[in-house]
């Protein structure tokens, strides 16, 4: 058994369910379907987005993932012109609903012919990269997430005692080098890319439970979606995690979301 089959066999009990997404810019897509950025549902009578369009899910396009719609589209905005530049390197690196500087629509019910919105993106933003094109969906299985940091190991918030039941083997003298810069590990167990529900990618701590100043960001405890502009390709680009609390998700209640921004080392 190598030690990569060891810690996952170990940590058979923190496995969850997810949604994994790629992005497929070489296929066509509509007003209602799933996509990363380009034009967006917006049926009429609404107004438009101020912010820019990253990312639509629709539910009837997902596999089931227990707890979440069947049905209806959930839409993800982002502030990324230049004057928010200081507000996404300020020391904080999570933000509710209220800052300004995301919007989540949701539209449980989706109108017939819809017109598709051209999306507006800033002409100097301080966001270098996104993504396009229509979504792919794959269900997948997810231990929880390990990250190095100057500490040593951490895990995702709720799962700290995943750090117990890694191998007793030094990880050192195996294919993983935890004392130099190898992303090996990371990219087994970081749980990085664009997903709806699993363990989030945390970075060096968990953002939700790293600040003992904001004591309500431990309540959003269920991942409603990730956004990873680069996944799988290279480090050191963002990851943003938009998360519920688990009753808010129950009741469709998308109006109370916390996103964290992580740039994964």
């Amino acid at each position: 058994m190598t030690i990569k089959e060891q810690i996952i066999a170990a940590c058979e009990s923190t496995k969850l369910l997810s949604i994994h997404i790629a992005p497929k810019p070489d296929k066509p897509s509509g007003p209602i379907d799933s996509k990363f950025g380009g034009d967006y549902y917006l049926p009429a009578g609404a107004e438009t987005a101020e912010l820019e369009f990253m990312a639509q899910i629709n539910f009837a396009q997902v596999p089931h993932l227990d707890g979440f719609p069947e049905s209806g589209l959930l839409q993800f905005f982002l502030r990324t012109d230049a004057g928010a530049k200081g507000e996404f390197t300020e020391d904080r690196n999570a933000w509710l609903t209220d800052s300004g500087l995301f919007q989540v629509r949701w539209y449980p019910e989706l109108s017939e012919n819809p017109a598709a919105e051209k999306a507006a993106v800033p002409g100097a933003r301080w966001l270098t990269r996104s993504l396009a094109g229509r979504m792919e969906f794959q269900t997948a299985e997810e231990i929880a997430t390990f990250s190095v940091g100057n500490d040593g190991l951490c895990t995702d918030m709720g799962f700290e005692e995943a750090e117990e039941l890694l191998p007793e083997d030094d990880m050192e003298d195996t294919e993983y080098d935890l004392g130099e810069e190898d992303n090996r590990f990371c990219d087994d167990f970081g749980n990085q890319g664009c997903k709806l529900g699993g363990h989030p990618a945390i970075g060096w701590g968990d953002p939700r439970e790293v600040d003992d100043n904001y004591p309500i960001w431990k309540a959003y405890t269920a991942l409603l979606f990730q956004l990873d502009l680069m996944p799988g390709k290279e480090y050191g680009q963002d990851v943003f995690g938009f998360f519920m609390k688990p009753e808010d998700l129950a009741a469709r209640q998308f109006d109370r979301i916390l996103m964290t921004r992580l740039n994964i080392i």
